[in-house]
């Protein structure tokens, strides 16, 4: 199996976790640690993190704790601040950060969605 992981100076790499880790052991903050021959690795868990990885994969975060997948977004609603999403669910939408909008705007005009 192969995880995120990122070092102790914060590089986010992939981790072969049978192949490489010699044990797993968790720190007094309760963060899950990984060991191996190259150092010591911990898994990926602020959603800061996890932006800057998926930015170049479309996604963009929107507020605080949401991470939004570009290709879904569907339309911008600027009196409610939410973005519809296409989705297998029925509706959904998503709220938007007032220091998201310019962001957001800039994504959808290259998409051609606003």
């Amino acid at each position: 199996m192969r995880i995120l992981v990122k070092d102790t100076l914060g590089h986010i790499q992939w981790l072969q976790v049978s192949e490489e880790t010699d044990y797993v052991q968790i720190n007094s903050s309760g963060e899950i640690l990984f060991y191996t021959e190259f150092g010591v690795f911990s898994l990926i868990r602020r959603i800061g993190e996890w932006a800057s990885l998926l930015e170049a994969e479309g996604f963009l975060r929107v507020d605080r704790g949401t991470i939004i997948n570009l290709k879904k977004a569907w339309l911008f609603d600027p009196e409610f601040r939410v973005l519809r999403l296409h989705s297998v669910q029925s509706k959904v939408h998503i709220p938007i950060a007032e220091r998201s909008l310019v962001n957001l705007k800039e994504a959808m005009r290259r998409k051609g969605n606003c």
